[in-house]
């Protein structure tokens, strides 16, 4: 779909001349002075996609846009909130490098970032590490197991998705966590993530979508890292089949194993394939309920420019937080 946007002068960067004035001028007028997103709670579902590479990138671009797009986020006076795990060198040891960067030397009780675990994965962590995600100002926020599996906190422990049980104690509790990262969110930003690998009643950033449109949250979709996103995207605008045959995780026995058990221990949250493709497939950009407009979420969706992608994010929380 060709748009106004499109029709404007271009220069070598591959943006318009007129928007790159506006993004220029739009993004140095705004200030810790102004913040704009003063401790709004900003939430974030980014993984690396399986087709970064065949889009001529790998996770270091992605690593580094979405530095920037957080550094732009902080100096507004926005909360990131994430749920990542412990792996070493993943996204949340960037935040933590930037939670540290932009603290508020005067305000102890200031965290730019909040990071939230599901059970068990929390349970492996020292207290050295509990010290320097507060020495870096990073809240971390331990998700209560889900009730149904009546545990006490005595007897919490760590334990590996390798049965079908474990699977279904790790389903159960990463939406918890989703559940309650974005009760407490104001907005949703996604980016690449994987159809496929998951630990939980399906691919991460489908189920971070799933409850954040349930809730009616505003959602920016950054297509130009591709992966879970970007199918998202068509799912929405081209009407696709997001999960199909070729996903095979989704119709392997373990996934068949794991319904089996949501029947049997709790029959209103199946992870049914065909409720999240109609779910998905039913949706309109409007649902995104994110202050842009049909044209400006397109662009959103295609474009290959960070600073474009960045500014539209912006422009839309501004326009509905």
């Amino acid at each position: 779909m060709e748009t106004n946007l499109d029709k404007q002068e271009i220069n070598i960067t591959g943006v318009s001349t007129q928007l790159l004035e506006m993004i220029e001028t739009d993004l140095n007028t705004l200030s810790p002075n102004n913040a704009a997103l003063n401790r709004k709670r900003i939430a974030f579902s980014i993984s690396d996609s399986e087709d970064l590479a065949e889009l001529g990138m790998s996770s270091l671009h992605l690593q580094d846009s979405i530095i920037e797009l957080t550094r732009h986020l902080l100096v507004q006076g926005a909360t990131i909130v994430y749920g990542g795990d412990l792996r070493e060198n993943g996204f949340l040891e960037k935040f933590l490098e930037l939670s540290f960067q932009y603290r508020v030397k005067d305000d102890a009780q200031y965290f730019p970032f909040i990071n939230y675990f599901s059970y068990p994965i929390y349970c492996p962590l020292t207290l050295e590490q509990e010290v320097k995600f507060k020495k870096n100002r990073v809240k971390i926020v331990k998700v209560k197991p889900d009730t149904i599996f009546s545990l006490d906190e005595k007897d919490y422990q760590f334990v590996a998705p390798d049965t079908i049980e474990n699977t279904f104690l790790w389903a159960k509790n990463l939406t918890k966590m989703r559940k309650e990262k974005n009760l407490n969110s104001d907005a949703l930003i996604l980016m690449g993530g994987k159809l496929g690998g998951f630990k939980g009643c399906c691919a991460g950033i489908i189920e971070e979508a799933y409850v954040g449109l349930k809730t009616q949250k505003p959602i920016y979709l950054i297509g130009m890292f591709g992966g879970a996103t970007r199918c998202l995207i068509q799912s929405i605008t081209q009407k696709t089949t997001l999960i199909t045959s070729e996903h095979k995780d989704y119709f392997s026995e373990k996934y068949k194993a794991l319904q089996h058990l949501y029947q049997e221990k709790d029959s209103s949250n199946i992870p049914s394939v065909e409720a999240i493709n109609t779910f998905f497939q039913n949706l309109s950009w409007k649902d995104l309920h994110n202050g842009l407009t049909e044209e400006e979420n397109l662009r959103l969706f295609q474009t290959n420019h960070l600073m474009e992608a960045i500014y539209l994010v912006m422009k839309g929380l501004r326009n509905c937080l």
